[in-house]
């Protein structure tokens, strides 16, 4: 069953209005655009060959960063629309009857 427009549109809105949050936590986790292409280099790169080269340690650091920074990004939007959805709203249980009726 797909999502409902307004749903959708919540979920671009909130992934918009986000953007500074997303800056903030990239400015914290990175800081520099070389450790954000760092980061990408080695969680592109095989665990094995950074295990064979000795960059294993670093590599897993790398890809631990980049993926707390997803992680919080993804995070931040799901956690804001669970709040508007279900907390403060009907959880989309009126759009979805409106829609099943017909009477929407």
């Amino acid at each position: 069953m797909p999502m409902p427009e307004s749903q959708v549109t919540i979920l671009i809105v909130l992934a918009v209005l986000n953007c500074p949050v997303y800056w903030l936590a990239w400015r914290v986790i990175f800081g520099s655009w070389d450790a954000f292409w760092e980061a990408v280099r080695y969680a592109f790169q095989p665990d094995l060959i950074s295990l064979f080269t000795g960059q294993w340690g670093e590599d897993w650091y790398n890809e631990m960063k980049l993926g707390l920074f997803f992680a919080i990004c993804v995070g931040m939007v799901a956690g804001q629309y669970y709040l508007i959805t279900v907390v403060f709203g009907d959880g989309g249980t009126a759009a979805a009857a409106a829609a099943a009726t017909g009477s929407g």
